[in-house]
């Protein structure tokens, strides 16, 4: 029989490729599988394999919006999700994103951060004012940069890491997608409160 791994907080976060916090807000709300140890959260990784699958849209993704300047991400990316049945949308800036989203809210959005003009904080700032229940996958190869530390006012959101793989996408649009099902993300108190991230990185494990 398979030996189970616990996870912390920390490694759950990354393991699902969210923010530390967003792992805990589903925590408190009893949302995910886990328990306490002391005074710190402990996550079964069979569990959590089993909670993602449980959890995942019966129906797929739907329809996703692809928002990077890159024609050659863009591409693979349409083609990608194409393939696994997705309907597909592209834009190459922020202006762009905020015109196609107008014309139809897409279930989830596929962000880059750097991008001329106007870039994916200042694009996902935009779309937490206008439409706050769209779910949120960045991609970056800027991981730790100051256009990472303006995108983490407007968590939640997931991230994945360029260069990446097809797999590691996929896993993280569905997580991403999983917030839609969690009653106590920001939007669902009234309204996204813009500048909360930063203060809620300083926190520590609890």
């Amino acid at each position: 029989m398979e030996e189970d791994r616990f996870l912390t907080l920390k490694e759950t976060a990354e393991y699902l490729r969210v923010h530390p916090m967003t792992v805990r807000r589903w925590a408190l709300a009893g949302r995910m599988p886990c328990f306490k140890v002391g005074r710190q959260w402990r996550f079964s990784l069979k569990k959590l394999a089993e909670w993602t699958d449980e959890s995942s849209p019966d129906q797929g993704i739907g329809e996703i919006l692809i928002v990077d300047d890159e024609e050659n991400i863009r591409d693979m990316c349409r083609r990608y999700f194409e393939g696994v049945g997705c309907r597909v949308r592209v834009a190459a800036d922020g202006r762009e994103a905020l015109a196609r989203i107008e014309e139809n809210v897409p279930d989830i959005l596929l962000l880059d951060l750097r991008m001329p003009g106007m870039d994916g904080p200042a694009t996902l700032g935009e779309v937490r004012k206008r439409w706050p229940e769209i779910p949120v996958t960045i991609i970056t190869a800027y991981g730790e940069s100051a256009l990472m530390e303006r995108a983490l006012d407007y968590t939640p959101f997931t991230v994945v890491k360029k260069p990446f793989t097809f797999e590691k996408l996929l896993q993280a649009v569905q997580v991403g997608l999983l917030s839609r099902q969690v009653s106590d993300w920001p939007w669902r108190k009234g309204g996204y409160r813009h500048g909360t991230a930063r203060k809620e990185k300083k926190l520590r494990e609890l």
